[in-house]
């Protein structure tokens, strides 16, 4: 059972001691504003009314810095805490009576997957598709470039979660957010400008010892809905001779290089209704191996996966799972109450937000 920590205690006494600050502060400034008004304070002081309001908004704003601070430490404190204690006791929240020897393991900070990095050249890959296969990001990619800013493309990997079943299968889920950064200094200060491309998370399993076939197949792979593209049928990228392989360019350095992907190898297929297939030219013959694979996804055919897709490379299927589809009901996978607001209330219905939500990603891995 997950007990409130005992530095609750504190952070309810300071808040009592901020509150008694400012009302000491509020009756201090009254004083004077009131001796002022009477005159007692014209020849000794030389102070206006607008001084003294400044003055007292000064010492209310410093208060009001320290508490937030202070609130935001301790509730990062309680975040970490409940975290732990969670991942902890995942086995025994999530109900896995039905999957037998499976080990269920959270990472905050230090990332355990294999198959999903920063440094991951399929993250390249799919932000720089997104990106130009979105016509308005990319005009406004263009519109942030030619104003000087500098681009720099960012891959944020947050909360992971290792699943390993008995019969060798690792599950990895990872949070992920791609996106493009653009900044410009402006008399000293800092502008910043997002790009989102992808907000969501990953499910990755290495299925080759399922699918021996898959290895067969060396190129990327995607299968997805009409809704994730400007144009499903006619997906353009950079012009580059191995799209699987190689690091992506600047994109806006190569911006008239851009071709429709069916000159680069690659061609798009029309498998049933809104859903598309992207594979390279390469692995034409292989293909079929994946036909078992595409009727068996769940995230394909369901109907409200819209932004959702399938990547298969190297042996691996990666699903990447899309916020915009409102599939999962937070976008933080394990996410505590507000520390302040914290009851033991709020804690149980929190506990149980989390069972169902693993229940859906569970139920999307296996």
């Amino acid at each position: 059972m997950i007990t409130l920590p005992q530095k609750r205690k504190q952070i309810i006494i300071f808040n009592e001691l901020f509150i008694l600050l400012i009302l000491i502060v509020l009756i201090f400034s009254g004083s004077i504003l009131d001796n002022f008004s009477k005159g007692k304070l014209i020849n000794t002081i030389d102070l206006s009314l607008p001084v003294l309001i400044m003055a007292n908004l000064y010492s209310v704003g410093l208060y009001y810095i320290a508490f937030t601070t202070f609130i935001e430490y301790f509730n990062n404190d309680w975040t970490n805490f409940f975290k732990k204690k969670i991942s902890k006791n995942l086995n025994k929240i999530i109900d896995t009576e039905n999957i037998d020897n499976i080990d269920i393991k959270y990472n905050e900070e230090i990332k355990e997957s294999k198959n999903i990095s920063s440094q991951n050249q399929l993250l390249n890959f799919i932000n720089y598709l997104i990106l130009i296969n979105n016509q308005d990001n990319l005009n406004k990619s263009l519109e942030y470039i030619n104003k000087d800013f500098q681009y720099q493309k960012s891959f944020n990997l947050q909360d992971e979660i290792i699943i390993k079943i008995d019969n060798n299968i690792t599950i990895e889920i990872v949070e992920l957010f791609l996106k493009e950064e653009y900044i410009k200094i402006r008399n000293r200060n800092p502008i910043y400008y997002n790009i989102i491309n992808f907000e969501g998370i990953i499910i990755s399993a290495n299925l080759w010892n399922i699918y021996k076939e898959l290895l067969k197949i060396q190129n990327i792979i995607l299968i997805y809905k009409s809704h994730l593209f400007d144009d499903p049928l006619n997906i353009k990228f950079i012009d580059l001779s191995d799209l699987s392989t190689k690091d992506t360019p600047n994109i806006l350095k190569n911006i008239k290089n851009i071709k429709n992907i069916n000159s680069l190898s690659y061609e798009i297929v029309n498998i049933t209704n809104e859903i598309y297939c992207l594979y390279n030219l390469k692995d034409k013959e292989n293909i079929k191996i994946i036909d078992d694979i595409i009727k068996k996804s769940t995230i394909i055919h369901k109907n409200n996966y819209k932004k959702s897709f399938i990547l298969i490379y190297q042996g691996i299927i990666y699903a990447f799972i899309s916020h915009e589809d409102n599939i999962l009901n937070t976008k933080n996978i394990l996410e505590p109450p507000f520390y302040l607001t914290l009851n033991s209330e709020k804690l149980e219905k929190t506990i149980n937000d989390i069972k169902e939500q693993f229940k859906k990603i569970l139920k999307l891995a296996l």
